[in-house]
């Protein structure tokens, strides 16, 4: 037998659930997990949407999720700030390759391609 749950109840079992991916999207940050990550904004997505439709109406009094709230901004922002820091790595790693493959063109206009090493060796025979 399911228990009847009122708009107060079901905002903050929706909360608690918001609370669970946060920390999954936190963990598929750490964890370069980007499927899993677009998976839980997704499921986030739809969970917004439920909320949104109980909090048009005045039966849910938002003061009593405030607490809960605040500690779900927490988390956002943590993530917001590692998923920041993930990018600028992901970004200094882009730039660095880009570096490289830029060294190694200059490499190959010094030395040319293998015919023309043929020919500078040819010079020194």
């Amino acid at each position: 037998m399911t228990a009847v749950v009122n708009p107060q109840q079901a905002i903050e079992q929706h909360l608690e659930r918001w609370e669970v991916l946060t920390q999954l999207e936190g963990e598929a940050i750490k964890g370069f997990k980007w499927e899993a990550l677009k998976q839980h904004q997704a499921d986030k997505a739809q969970l917004m949407e439920v909320m949104e439709a109980l909090l048009e109406g005045d039966q849910v009094n938002r003061q009593l999720c405030q607490e809960q709230i605040q500690r779900l901004l927490k988390l956002e922002s943590g993530n917001a700030q590692q998923l920041a820091l993930q990018s600028k790595a992901t970004q200094s790693k882009v730039d660095a390759s880009k570096g490289s493959e830029r060294r190694l063109g200059r490499l190959r206009n010094v030395y040319g391609s293998g015919a023309r090493d043929e020919t500078i060796l040819g010079h020194y025979s």
